[in-house]
């Protein structure tokens, strides 16, 4: 059983929060489930090809290759496992636990992440009386561009991109019929 926890992750900025896979201290079934696939995540990747490593050093490619990386993550928080309650993030990121910035709770029998809540956005599409443009609103104060759009099909293909089509609405009287 997995728990997974949403925290206020700055004390000053209360909308900044996220999910984390929470490490109850010692709790090294859990932590070794993450670290396998937390390390052939990081093996996966590459270094940056923006990075000319011919002109680096020697020890700095061994130190970056993803690999060795994999291998230092481990070391660092295998270590901080033993003695703390630990919060992992999905990209491997990982803070200590502090109850006091604890906003819910989730378990499951899967080591899956929850989603961060787009996936139970709501779009609203608009129309200002007697307007003909065609507004996306979400619920999660998303910003959508294009802004208008000409036809009601053109607004409903645009929120399908960003939710299923069960969470999109039409909000237009005349169009709905109820005057």
């Amino acid at each position: 059983m997995y728990t997974f926890v949403k925290v206020q992750c700055h004390p000053k900025i209360p909308s900044l929060t996220g999910w984390y896979l929470k490490i109850s201290k010692g709790d090294m079934v859990s932590y070794s489930d993450f670290q396998i696939g937390m390390v052939a995540k990081i093996a996966r990747e590459k270094i940056d090809p923006h990075i000319k490593t011919e002109k680096l050093p020697s020890w700095w490619k061994e130190l970056y290759f993803p690999v060795r990386q994999a291998e230092k993550w481990t070391e660092a928080t295998s270590s901080y496992v033993l003695k703390y309650d630990l919060l992992f993030n999905k990209n491997g990121g990982w803070r200590f636990f502090d109850p006091k910035y604890l906003l819910e709770t989730y378990t499951s029998d899967i080591l899956k992440f929850p989603e961060e809540g787009y996936k139970y956005e709501i779009i609203t599409i608009k129309k200002w009386p007697q307007g003909k443009h065609w507004y996306l609103h979400s619920s999660h104060d998303r910003i959508f561009i294009p802004e208008k759009h000409n036809t009601l099909e053109e607004a409903r293909k645009m929120a399908e991109k960003y939710v299923e089509s069960d969470y999109i609405r039409v909000d237009d009287t005349k169009f709905l019929g109820t005057e």
